[in-house]
């Protein structure tokens, strides 16, 4: 459930900006900077206090892993990793990315871009073969 909370939360992120970019609120601008990672897994966490408010910092693989992500993720996308794919397989639309070379890791990433709606994804018939999609691009969540 936190899995598909969290890429509800990144799509959402997505579509406040475009209704600010539409409303004229915000500057075209504004979009190119607006690139959402989304990973899974255990962090760490702890309270730091201020004065008047408790901030809450974390760390760990996901948060890395996340930022890697949102790095690499094309303006206006949001990109989650392979393990938040399996997790939310069938249940949110997504398409698999070609895997991406990355500095420091042996292996590329393989991510997986969310989409809006079921129909940017390639079949009509999304929720029923949203494994056989993933699977055919050469990537499989989980």
């Amino acid at each position: 459930q936190n899995a598909i909370s969290a890429c509800r939360a990144a799509l959402a992120m997505l579509q406040a900006v475009r209704h600010l970019l539409e409303s004229g609120q915000a500057r075209p601008v504004v979009w190119q900077g607006v690139r959402v990672g989304v990973a899974s897994g255990e962090v760490a966490s702890r309270t730091v206090n201020a004065a008047l408010s408790a901030d809450y910092m974390v760390a760990g693989r996901p948060i890395h892993s996340a930022s890697g992500l949102a790095r690499l993720a094309s303006p206006g996308r949001a990109w989650i990793e392979r393990g938040t794919a399996a997790l939310v397989a069938g249940q949110m639309p997504m398409r698999a990315l070609r895997p991406i070379p990355t500095s420091g890791n042996e292996l590329p990433v393989v991510a997986f871009e969310l989409l809006s709606t079921w129909n940017d994804m390639e079949l009509s018939d999304a929720p029923a073969t949203s494994n056989r999609v993933l699977a055919g691009s050469g990537a499989t969540p989980g």
